[in-house]
């Protein structure tokens, strides 16, 4: 019987499911960002709900970005910074970066 070696890597993402990923991932933010204005609209910010939809923003931002790390250290330049952030241009991305920190605060 084969032990499993618990130190044996795993192969990680190939480029197009990086690319699947990351548009899955970017469109889940974007439904949970309206999700948060719609209550937010509705209901004070610091209500339980608003509170939990913007830990969710945070966690999905923080995964999209160690996943995008993960991509550009397996496969260096071949990855895209549009497969985690499609349809931004990279000078666009560091603005939206920027305020979407300023307003999750």
């Amino acid at each position: 019987m084969k032990s499993i070696n618990p130190k044996r890597k795993k192969p990680g993402f190939t480029l197009d499911e990086h690319r699947f990923v990351g548009r899955e991932l970017f469109d889940l933010r974007d439904r949970i960002l309206q999700l948060y204005v719609k209550t937010g609209n509705a209901y004070a910010l610091k209500e339980p709900a608003a509170g939990l939809l913007n830990r969710a923003l945070h966690a999905l931002d923080k995964a999209r970005s160690e996943l995008e790390n993960r991509m550009f250290e397996q496969h260096g330049d071949a990855g895209r910074i549009d497969y985690y952030y499609p349809g931004i241009e990279v000078s666009k991305l560091l603005t939206l970066v920027c305020n979407t920190k300023e307003t999750l605060r």
